[in-house]
């Protein structure tokens, strides 16, 4: 004959209290402390770090260019048939194009990431063409630096093509 008091189920730990129970009986198992080294990574994968590689340019080819109007509105006085204001033009052109190589990722902490870029973009000529690229080279450092981790040793920038203003206001020679 077995005794009631002889069997017994396993002690849970309640709401409000070990009831008794030793951290090995615990249900259900609580949360643990995971060192900091010990909880994996976050990857920023490249095609995300080349989209932000390309609206750093955009931003900067808008502040060289003195921004653009928003979408769907037109320039103060531009006329059905007047020439297009060459901001208006540039609007209408291809977006800079980005290739990213991330050669190191950031560290838990969000820094010490490591990344090759190169980027295409289209300017308006005559402009001063090296403090443009200049300033397209900055931003992309800077903002690939800030909002992902990456450091940028250096842009490497491709002028794919130079669009004329004897071209965009219809004058010849």
């Amino acid at each position: 004959m077995t005794d009631a008091s002889d069997t017994r189920a396993p002690v849970r730990e309640s709401a409000g209290g070990t009831a008794g129970a030793t951290d090995a009986a615990r249900w259900p198992p609580g949360p643990r402390a995971v060192p900091p080294g010990e909880r994996g990574a976050t990857r920023i994968a490249d095609r995300v770090i080349t989209k932000m590689a390309e609206q750093a340019a955009r931003e900067a080819l808008r502040d060289l260019a003195g921004g653009t109007p928003p979408a769907g509105e037109s320039h103060a006085g531009a006329e059905q048939g007047a020439p297009t204001p060459p901001i208006a033009q540039a609007a209408r052109r291809p977006g800079p194009r980005a290739e990213v190589s991330v050669r190191r990722q950031p560290d838990a902490g969000g820094s010490g990431g490591l990344a090759r870029v190169r980027v295409e973009v289209e300017l308006d000529y005559p402009c001063d063409l090296a403090g443009h690229c200049g300033a397209i080279r900055r931003r992309v450092t800077e903002r690939l630096s800030d909002l992902a981790g990456m450091e940028v040793p250096g842009v490497a920038l491709v002028v794919a093509r130079l669009h004329s203003a004897h071209r965009r206001t219809g004058r010849v020679g």
